[in-house]
């Protein structure tokens, strides 16, 4: 896709390195806890718990979870290519 976008010009080449941008910033502003989407869940969290901070153990547990989250979610879609590839 890159080389398509430069081979119809430089404007058509800096529209996809912009969207391929804003698509990475949308993704890590997702609620996941290892992206800053997560980050920023867990403040609001905290704010509105406001008698106490989550304890590093509940954070380190959060974190963990979202980890297996990527990791599921990475298994499956490699799966999906792998019998798409496969089967054809």
């Amino acid at each position: 896709m890159a080389s398509e976008a430069a081979s119809a010009g430089a404007f058509e080449l800096v529209l996809f390195c912009a969207v391929i941008s804003m698509s990475l910033g949308f993704m890590n502003l997702l609620p996941i806890p290892p992206l800053d989407g997560g980050r920023i869940l867990v403040e609001i969290v905290q704010v509105l718990i406001a008698s106490s901070h989550l304890s590093m153990r509940v954070q380190t547990i959060i974190g963990y979870a979202g980890l297996a989250f990527f990791l599921f979610i990475f298994i499956v879609v490699l799966r999906n290519d792998i019998v798409r590839f496969v089967i054809g």
